[in-house]
């Protein structure tokens, strides 16, 4: 079946936060019948992953392909006509940029697939698109099983298969909690105002090198005293580990001297989530490999504004890029679609790229 076919079909397959994946995984069992395959139980949504051993057995597998995808869409707004489509050669609906496609073009060249030599194993999280989960339990498995990659290609979308990309910045949410002394606002230097000193730290987190956004915040509540707490939430953004730690270091030491020089102050931090960046560290054989098949690479400023499950599989496998069909722009809005062109052509560059080792 043709890859767009088979994309229609995904499409059909309703599945995001709040809902059950079950018929993607029947309908993987069903489109992989006679593979490997793993269910992995997932206890915080009930949605499990999969991890499919395409020509091999799920054990004592050494350089391996990993194949990674995840399943989830975002959730579409009820205006929205997520249905698939074909208007003017590009086929239209919730999935087909982001991320179906990979899906259909895996499915389309299992013929191929299953001749090759080398291992090719598919792994499938299944909430990305809201809390990133799986992709450690599914390293965990690989490890348990002994499997280790020579190669993980991430099904994003960046326009493969002309583009690959290498490469995206970390991000870091981290939930700040000021605490300070309240007062009544007659005798307000009775007080410490926490509302003061979280905008001493949000003004301190701008002018570091690497970018910071407040996405959340607040505190105080009466007019009549001083603001005893303040709560504020951070998206760090990095392009790599190195120097986010750098920037961090100098926060936790700014804090520090704020605390020492001022009484009934105490400030925390949690980390409510971290996402490592995948940085350029790719061998020179892999990067070597794209060059000769003419793959270019992806527009840096673009993907680093995005992240995806190949920075945590970065530290499991050095050489993983992120190589899958769909305009990236195209991600996340009403319009979403792919030129079938593209779709066809995906799988075909694909196992060129997979013969290559």
């Amino acid at each position: 079946m043709k890859t767009t076919e088979i994309l229609k079909e995904l499409i059909t397959i309703k599945f995001w936060d709040g809902l059950s994946n079950r018929e993607l995984l029947d309908y993987f069992h069903k489109a992989f019948k006679g593979c490997d395959i793993h269910e992995i139980t997932e206890t915080r949504t009930g949605n499990p992953y999969m991890v499919i051993g395409i020509n091999c057995k799920l054990k004592n597998q050494k350089d391996a392909i990993i194949l990674h995808g995840h399943m989830d869409t975002i959730v579409p707004p009820k205006e929205w006509d997520i249905s698939p489509r074909v208007i003017d050669g590009k086929l239209h609906g919730l999935g087909s940029v982001d991320m179906r496609g990979f899906f259909a073009g895996i499915i389309s060249a299992l013929p191929e697939l299953k001749k090759m030599k080398t291992p090719i194993i598919l792994t499938i999280s299944s909430d990305e698109e809201t809390a990133i989960y799986g992709t450690d339990k599914i390293i965990e498995f690989l490890k348990s099983r002994r499997i280790t990659p020579q190669l993980v290609i991430i099904g994003e979308p960046r326009m493969a298969p002309e583009y690959v990309a290498p490469y995206h910045n970390g991000c870091s949410v981290q939930k700040f909690v000021v605490k300070g002394k309240g007062a009544q606002m007659s005798v307000p230097q009775l007080g410490t105002n926490a509302i003061v000193y979280a905008s001493k730290i949000v003004e301190f987190l701008n002018a570091l090198k690497i970018t910071t956004t407040v996405v959340e915040i607040g505190g105080g509540g009466s007019i009549a005293t001083v603001p005893d707490t303040c709560e504020f939430k951070v998206l760090f953004s990095f392009p790599t580990q190195t120097e986010f730690n750098k920037e961090i270091t100098k926060v936790k030491k700014y804090i520090k001297s704020l605390e020492t020089g001022t009484q009934n102050l105490q400030i925390s931090t949690e980390i409510m989530a971290h996402l490592p960046p995948l940085e350029e560290n790719q061998s020179p054989k892999l990067m070597g490999v794209l060059e000769k098949m003419g793959v270019k690479l992806f527009d840096r400023e673009v993907a680093s504004k995005t992240v995806t499950e190949g920075g945590i599989y970065s530290n499991f496998c050095p050489d993983t890029i992120i190589f899958g069909p769909g305009d990236l722009k195209l991600c996340h809005v009403q319009d979403e679609h792919t030129p079938i062109e593209k779709l066809e052509a995906y799988p075909i560059k694909l196992v060129e790229l997979l013969k290559e080792f």
